[in-house]
Parts: C-alpha cells; structure tokens; sequence
C-alpha cells in the first residue's frame, strides 16, 4: 500500500511497510542502491538512483532520483527490512506513481 504526498506539490512517494514482512536484519544500504538502480532501469521515466540517505539505525531510507529531460529531482521511501524481491516491487509501483504524478506515464 502507497501513503500519498502529505501534499500536492510534494516530490515525495512513502512506500509503507509491508505488513507481516519485516525480517530480522535489514538489507545494506549497497544491497539497496544496487537493487533501486535495477528497478530504475525498467522506468525510463528516471535517471538511475542518484542519492540514497537513511537515518541512524533505521530501516527507512529514501532514494534520490532525477527525472529524465528535467533539472528536477524526486524522492521515494523505502523500508530496508524487507527482501529483494519486496524492496524491488516497491520501488517499480513508486515509480509508476511518481510517473503518473508528474504526467510522465
């Protein structure tokens, strides 16, 4: 499930956590740059992952991103605490939202 922007003019897409999802440790911050670079790729809407930033012993991070053809940049939260798998179909659906968003899809 997707949280909208707190508002309209926000860049940002908060990916909620999975329920029942959680694991015991999270993916590193290398394993989650390596896997929103991969789903990037399939939106050609985007510019690979630019930034990735997480907050001290959190699972929450959120992927920097520019849009391809614009100086404008885009964020995407995510949780760390999930597979590969889950982190992937999570930043694909942001991206198809962001995509929308900003008319782009």
């Amino acid at each position: 499930m997707t949280r909208q922007p707190t508002s309209p003019s926000s860049d940002r897409v908060l990916t909620s956590h999975p329920r029942g999802a959680a694991l015991t440790s999270c993916l590193t911050l290398t394993d989650v740059m390596r896997v929103a670079q991969e789903a990037t790729r399939a939106h050609q809407e985007f510019i690979p992952v630019a930034a990735l930033t997480t907050t001290g012993g959190s699972s929450y991070a959120e992927l920097l991103l520019r849009v391809r053809g614009h100086l404008r940049l885009t964020t995407i939260g995510v949780f760390r605490d999930v597979s590969e798998s889950q982190l992937r179909a999570h930043i694909s659906v942001a991206l198809s939202v962001r995509a929308s968003e900003l008319g782009l899809a």
